[in-house]
């Protein structure tokens, strides 16, 4: 049987890549320079705090800021790993806390923001989340890409008689 691998690999990558990149910038933008600086430093080293004011309390602020910061970086995990060549387990995740590092820090030297280490808990949770749908929805990215390229998809005739290798990257 002839062997050949899917074309989208190598278009899914640097898609994702493109769209992590422009997601990274758009991200910054809303959380470092789309705030405005305060007179004061703000800073809160007190780990789970933001986790027990909200199980305890049910502080609806508190809850609110926390989804968020799930959620914002679950595209830094989804593409992070669709974009990877290799090590994607690894460069992904520590994509996600590196990326967090900088802003809460930028935050801090900065003064646009409040530099809590909840927000790097948070995040990287939301960075595996996003790894975790990534993998979940790997095919149907692949037979999305597919069809928006025009090339051939795993149900079209003209994969006949050929062994396909879907996408890996670890």
């Amino acid at each position: 049987r002839r062997k050949w691998a899917a074309h989208s690999l190598t278009g899914i990558q640097a898609g994702s890549r493109w769209l992590l990149v422009s997601y990274i910038l758009l991200l910054l933008f809303f959380t470092i320079l789309g705030r405005r600086s305060l007179d004061y430093y703000r800073y809160n080293f007190n780990i789970g705090y933001s986790f027990r004011d909200a199980f305890y309390n049910g502080t609806p602020a508190t809850i609110k800021l926390i989804a968020v910061n799930i959620v914002i970086f679950i595209p830094v995990g989804f593409w992070g790993i669709l974009g990877a060549k290799r090590f994607g387990f690894l460069t992904a995740p520590l994509l996600g806390v590196m990326l967090t590092a900088s802003i809460e820090l930028l935050q801090l030297l900065l003064r646009n923001g409040t530099c809590e280490i909840d927000d790097l808990i948070s995040n990287t949770f939301g960075t595996l989340l996003g790894i975790l749908f990534a993998l979940l929805f790997r095919p149907h990215v692949q037979y999305l890409f597919c069809i928006l390229t025009h090339r051939p998809t795993p149900k079209d005739p003209r994969w006949e008689g050929y062994e396909i290798e879907l996408m890996e990257s670890t």
